[in-house]
């Protein structure tokens, strides 16, 4: 069953078990996956990852357990982004700017399923993930929204992406659901009201958010995997806002 909150369809993996490995939510950002060689740029007559598979042995990359945080504080040394100097009112549009590009990635890369190394997730993998990024930050939204100081329980982002086979999705049905949840998830970030930007919510490993800085928190989430596959630094946050 998805976490109370999300959009239907989603089936992401929780790990609420106190004794479970405290991963920080969303910041997919391990050595070995952030690392961008040859991401954006493989051969379009390279084989899909599902073509892969019997013929290379995939490497899962190491669980990210870094504090990003800080990453609101100042200016991430590697997609450029600063997100705490992004201002509550800009939140919203940025995030749909951000989808848009994930769904253009999914619906014309040339290589979409193909890993650029065995332990580097492709477009698709950072796509799928992403758009559960959008889902999973609804729900905390709402829990924040409608529950004093709520804890959010812990997501095992590294165990949903094995068991919901990211790479193996179809890209046009996750550039669809991708779209989809950042529709869902823009519009409430749209409708916060002021005096409900300062409600607070803790993370399982006991980093507490108020609702601006989960926003921008995820804000640099979601550039941040951009950066990944395009190496455009700065990511969604260059872009004309309209």
């Amino acid at each position: 069953m998805p976490p109370s909150g999300l959009p239907s369809g989603a089936n992401l993996v929780l790990a609420s078990d106190p004794a479970a490995p405290k991963r920080c939510v969303g910041d997919v950002y391990s050595s070995a996956r952030s690392r961008r060689k040859g991401v954006g740029t493989a051969d379009p007559a390279a084989p899909t990852a599902a073509g892969l598979r019997g013929s290379l042995t995939f490497v899962e990359p190491e669980p990210d357990t870094k504090d990003w945080t800080w990453t609101l504080d100042r200016r991430c040394e590697q997609c450029g982004f600063a997100a705490g100097e992004v201002a509550v009112a800009d939140v919203p549009q940025r995030a749909f700017v951000a989808a848009e590009e994930w769904v253009a990635i999914l619906r014309s890369h040339p290589a979409v399923a193909s890993r650029p190394e065995p332990a580097v997730w492709s477009p698709l993998e950072y796509g799928a993930h992403v758009r559960d990024v959008y889902r999973l930050f609804d729900q905390r939204l709402v829990s924040i929204l409608g529950e004093d100081e709520p804890t959010f329980a812990n997501w095992d982002q590294d165990e949903t992406a094995r068991t919901e086979h990211y790479g193996e999705q179809d890209p046009e049905v996750v550039a669809d659901e991708l779209e989809a949840a950042a529709l869902t998830f823009v519009d409430r970030l749209r409708g916060v009201r002021p005096d409900q930007q300062h409600r607070t919510g803790t993370r399982s490993n006991g980093s507490q958010f108020t609702v601006t800085t989960l926003s921008q928190y995820f804000l640099h989430d979601v550039v941040h995997h951009l950066w990944d596959v395009t190496g455009q630094t700065d990511g969604a946050a260059s872009l004309e806002l309209g």
